[in-house]
């Protein structure tokens, strides 16, 4: 599946050709967590021969209890030298190399395992081909090149052979229905061939090809057909901006990734300064090296080189073609059957590169859509993993005009104005008013309700210290106005943290402030540590954009305040509409929803509770019965998602891979989804509808309304002063009135 999708980011092979040229795919970043690795051979893809039953070598006989392998010096010196090279393919230094960051294709080509083994030392004496295959060889299309060649083939046997023509001298039916490419084959009757030349003929195979999308493999070479190494590239495979890849690549080469080894001696150093300054000779060389290692010892270190690289970065000699960019690269995706990572992650950025120009004229990348390819093992060391990909996208830079600049003052400053401030006010003084809360005195001689009047008199002055909404609004509607102000400032500070967050990729042609500014965003990262790269969103709007003046303040208020991955601002809206609806008390002729709500809270409250627990309990029933054979009950949670979904008639995901009547275990789900339809659809979601009818008959009568309002009013006061320590103060009155009441019904009688 990696290989799939990086495939198609190189080509673009899912899109038009007509729309490859605005739209560009980057991989930004693999994450691999927890590569572990197990007791395995890579180069034989065996067992360790440290037990009889699979050493390949051992003849002879053995008592049942006796075991011969492992007792073996030789064969226990070999497990350890596998042992060894599968800790050291494992490693996070290794897999940030090769594997996140790849191997360029034209020193270690795709599926190459011997090429791979030669240069790279931890895999040497060499790998089974199995951990380095590459079935999607051609960009997306991974049998495509051995269907071309038979057809090809078949192609030269028609023409020799001349049976399949018709009589109009075309090819035969069978063939163009075969592949599209033969339309283009000469078919005239009676012709002679000439034979080709090797280069027209990897010409015409490379054209046919590349009509249909394909790439060649860098290994090929058939019929005399040499393609150019940088040929088997896809368009948009190479970078010239990108300086901190380049300079990544420079290093690496040079002093490698080990932690504990960084560094470079000075015969080294001449040797990586000279692929960038052609021109070092013997007697310009000493004030290089001076200048680079000022602090005179033998050893050049990455800190060391960036320094240098950073005065000297437009000075120096990069090839034409510049970076070849992660999604093109060899990554080894074969690696992850042998290592087992617990979590694997891939983000790729999609980006339309072609918006608004700049001053110099360079295109600005304006839309943003990113791509998460998530992968989690089962169980430690299973080898299967759970697939999960999200899309989400991001504003378009470069579209924030005058009219967005005054929405968001507009906004922020009604929103500050009318509960902001007293939010925040609330918040700073609540501690004090808890604890006033906590001890309040209440009198006991006074009536139930100055009791229930002075406990909500104190418990509004904690929803609202400065005592101004609560004197006009509902407490309900004063709670809603804090939690309303609360996932706002939540939603900023989220905002604010991820445009600070290193999410961006630049596309595109880069500025030289832009340029200046990758290098120093990723200085670890070029010099092979293993952290992400990137840079922020404000330092891209300020360095690699040119909007000003107000469209700048457009797009950096809106980034730092309105612009978040999560669903924070989602949250805040949906509060705001409910707060609007508190406008239905205000009419008589919509009124009815709030009360009929009001009315009904309690016992929806206890049915929530109910359903919850019996969705639950089906859950766990079908988890335990049948997690092992359907996916969509794999887990507690992922039962209880499905079962919820079911409830109100999403029933494909429930049902998904299940075979009635053919295998045993699909009738046994319809079985128990039957039961669960009985209790949970037809029994229980039929008593929410009582509840919500019985409620809005309630409110029709005023007098049954101000009887149960008063009831409901007089219960949620008594369960807060229980939760604040008041409660006892209610019970005694009751029994006092109740008292009361009582001799009054004596004296009666």
């Amino acid at each position: 599946i990696m290989s799939f999708y990086n495939d198609l980011c190189a080509s673009q092979s899912s899109i038009s050709a007509s729309m490859k040229a605005n739209w560009n795919c980057k991989l930004f970043d693999i994450k691999v967590q927890e590569p572990g690795g197990d007791n395995w051979d890579p180069t034989t893809n065996r067992a360790l021969p440290d037990v009889d039953k699979d050493n390949p070598v051992m003849n002879g006989t053995r008592g049942i209890l006796e075991a011969k392998a492992r007792f073996n010096k030789t064969n226990k010196e070999l497990a350890k030298a596998h042992n060894y090279e599968i800790k050291q393919i494992c490693s996070e230094n290794f897999f940030q190399t090769h594997f996140i960051i790849g191997d360029d294709p034209r020193k270690i080509p795709l599926g190459d395992v011997n090429a791979f083994s030669q240069r790279v030392r931890e895999v040497h004496p060499g790998l089974d081909p199995v951990f380095d295959q590459f079935w999607l060889h051609n960009q997306g299309f991974g049998g495509m090149k051995q269907m071309l060649n038979e057809i090809k083939e078949e192609v030269r046997e028609v023409k020799e052979s001349q049976k399949p023509l018709d009589h109009a001298g075309r090819l035969s039916t069978r063939l163009q229905r075969r592949s599209p490419w033969l339309l283009d084959v000469d078919t005239e009757i009676g012709s002679e061939e000439v034979p080709a030349k090797p280069e027209a003929k990897a010409e015409a195979t490379n054209a046919t090809a590349a009509q249909g999308g394909l790439a060649s493999p860098a290994n090929w070479s058939e019929s005399g057909g040499n393609m150019a190494k940088d040929q088997i590239f896809p368009s948009g495979c190479f970078d010239p901006g990108d300086v901190a890849g380049l300079l990544r690549d420079l290093w690496v080469s040079h002093a490698g990734t080990d932690d504990s080894d960084r560094g470079l001696s000075e015969e080294d150093a001449k040797g990586m300064v000279k692929e960038v300054f052609p021109n070092v000779t013997g007697d310009t060389w000493p004030q290089y090296w001076e200048e680079m290692n000022p602090d005179g010892d033998l050893k050049l270190s990455g800190e060391e080189f960036l320094v240098f690289a950073e005065k000297h970065l437009k000075d120096f000699q990069w090839p034409i073609q510049g970076y070849l960019n992660s999604e093109c690269r060899n990554h080894h995706f074969s690696l992850l059957s042998l290592c087992k990572p617990q979590e694997i992650s891939a983000h790729y950025q999609v980006a339309f590169v072609p918006g608004k120009k700049n001053s110099a004229g360079i295109y600005m990348t304006q839309q943003r859509i990113n791509v998460v390819l998530s992968f989690k093992q089962f169980t430690d060391q299973s080898g299967w993993y759970r697939a999960n990909l999200r899309i989400f996208n991001k504003s378009c830079i470069g579209s924030k005009t005058t009219t967005t600049v005054i929405l968001m003052v507009l906004t922020l400053t009604l929103f500050s104005l009318l509960t902001l401030i007293d939010s925040l006010v609330t918040l700073i003084l609540l501690p004090l008013n808890l604890y006033r809360i906590l001890w309040m005195e209440l009198p006991s001689d006074s009536s139930i309700e100055e009791i229930e009047s002075g406990f909500w008199r104190k418990l509004l002055q904690g929803l609202d210290a400065r005592g101004v909404a609560s004197r006009f609004l509902p407490a309900l509607i004063v709670l809603s106005e804090r939690l309303l102000a609360l996932g706002f400032i939540i939603s900023v500070v989220e905002a604010g943290k991820e445009s600070l967050m290193n999410t961006v990729l630049p596309f595109g042609i880069l500025s030289e402030k832009c340029m200046i500014m990758w290098f120093r965003a990723n200085k670890g990262w070029i010099i092979g540590r293993n952290v992400p790269r990137g840079i922020n969103m404000i330092n891209y709007i300020n360095e690699c954009t040119e909007v000003a003046g107000v469209d700048y303040l457009a797009e950096l208020f809106f980034e730092v305040l309105f612009e978040d991955e999560g669903c924070f601002h989602a949250l805040v809206v949906g509060l705001i509409i409910l707060r609007i609806l508190e406008a239905f008390s205000l009419s008589s002729r919509l009124n009815w929803l709030p009360r009929t709500l009001f009315l009904a809270k309690n016992k929806l409250q206890n049915f929530l509770l109910a359903y919850v627990c019996l969705v639950a309990g089906f859950s766990l029933i079908m988890t335990l019965y049948f997690g092992d054979i359907f996916q969509q009950f794999s887990s507690l949670q992922e039962s209880f998602c499905t079962l919820l979904l079911y409830s109100f008639g999403s029933t494909e995901r429930a049902l998904y891979g299940s075979q009635p009547f053919i295998e045993v275990g699909s009738s046994h789900l319809h079985a128990a989804l039957f039961f669960y339809t009985v209790f949970a659809v037809t029994i229980i979601l039929n008593m929410f509808t009582t509840i919500v009818i019985d409620a809005f008959a309630a409110e029709g009568d005023p007098e049954r309304y101000e009887k149960i309002y008063k009831e409901e009013m007089q219960s949620l006061t008594m369960r807060l002063l229980q939760v604040f320590g008041k409660g006892h103060l209610l019970n005694k009155k009751s029994q006092l009135t109740r008292q009361e009441s009582s001799e009054d019904d004596k004296a009666e009688t």
